[in-house]
């Protein structure tokens, strides 16, 4: 494990087997980026990353995937001190992929709103978040001061076979889902 030697590069932390040597099917995969000491700009290497990590999805679905690390990473340098690391979990059946994103803020993240101001066009990235996946939340860790903000995508194997009632879950006034 090590960390970047200056701003704007990364290191892997853990990989991982890739699900296609896998044989069992139902295989969950992991790999973990670390992010410690990066800067704002490291976002499109963790989007080329993710998108290496979950080679063979649809277009459509990898898009959408991409959208989220985008926005839990970048909310991360914006709100929460910077990210430590991204970590990426996912199966083939049941079909699902997991996004978590570790910093070191204690403060919970708040849907649509901005501290940047009401005036800054800012504040919609967890609307995305919420809209795009099946179920996102926040796991605080009291004894690092810090917390992790995830987001689960999950799908029937046959995407054309998802029912309705898969849809991403409807966020409310009492926040998102903690772990």
């Amino acid at each position: 494990m090590g960390y970047p030697a200056q701003p704007g590069t990364f290191f892997l932390v853990e990989g991982r087997k890739p699900l296609a040597d896998e044989p069992d099917s139902s295989a969950t995969a992991s790999s973990t980026m670390n992010l410690r000491e990066t800067q704002p700009e490291t976002v499109v290497a963790v989007r080329r990353w993710a998108s290496a990590e979950l080679t063979g999805l649809p277009d459509e679905l990898l898009g959408d995937i991409l959208l989220v690390v985008t926005e839990l990473v970048s909310n991360a340098y914006d709100h929460g001190g910077g990210p430590s690391q991204v970590r990426l979990t996912h199966s083939r059946a049941p079909w699902s992929v997991e996004v978590a994103v570790e910093d070191g803020n204690t403060l919970r993240p708040m849907m649509g709103r901005s501290r940047f101001g009401a005036e800054s066009f800012r504040g919609n990235g967890l609307v995305l978040v919420n809209e795009l996946t099946t179920t996102w939340g926040v796991t605080s860790h009291p004894e690092t001061g810090g917390k992790t903000v995830w987001a689960r995508f999950s799908r029937w194997p046959d995407v054309a076979e998802q029912p309705e009632t898969s849809a991403a879950v409807p966020y409310s006034s009492g926040g998102p889902v903690s772990r």
